[in-house]
């Protein structure tokens, strides 16, 4: 990450884009979850069109986790000391009304410090406000 990449997250809280998988990746991994969301299980998982935790058996979760450009940002804004705490993937389809909002879930997780990066993906061609995933390290 540039100089003023890390200059925009300390000023502005968060590094919009970064683009770390190909088309091709994101076609499999956007196919593998929507298989996770529609299957029968899923309601297991999570609720209201949220699943959670899926990084602990889920390979696609697992490489996105594990992906160098997304490792190597997360590393030069809070050190190498790296932990995937939890992840959550909200289905946003295209046109939805649903809405997640801008949240902090740092106050409910008991962590000791603020140092922690959430990691947003999005799955399909989509603006901002429109992120279909959210990966929280």
């Amino acid at each position: 990450m540039s100089k003023d990449m890390l200059r925009d997250v300390e000023r502005d809280g968060y590094l919009f884009p970064l683009d770390v998988l190909d088309e091709q990746a994101t076609a499999k991994c956007r196919g593998h979850l929507l298989a996770i969301i529609d299957s029968p299980n899923a309601s297991k998982l999570g609720n209201r069109g949220q699943l959670n935790n899926l990084h602990v058996f889920s390979p696609c979760v697992k490489k996105i986790n594990r992906t160098p450009e997304i490792l190597s940002a997360v590393e030069q804004i809070i050190g190498a000391d790296i932990l995937t705490w939890s992840t959550s993937v909200f289905r946003k389809d295209t046109n939805s009304n649903s809405l997640v909002s801008w949240h902090q879930d740092l106050t409910y997780w008991g962590f000791s410090s603020d140092q922690e990066v959430s990691v947003c993906a999005s799955f399909e061609c989509s603006q901002r406000s429109e992120w279909m995933y959210e990966i929280s390290f």
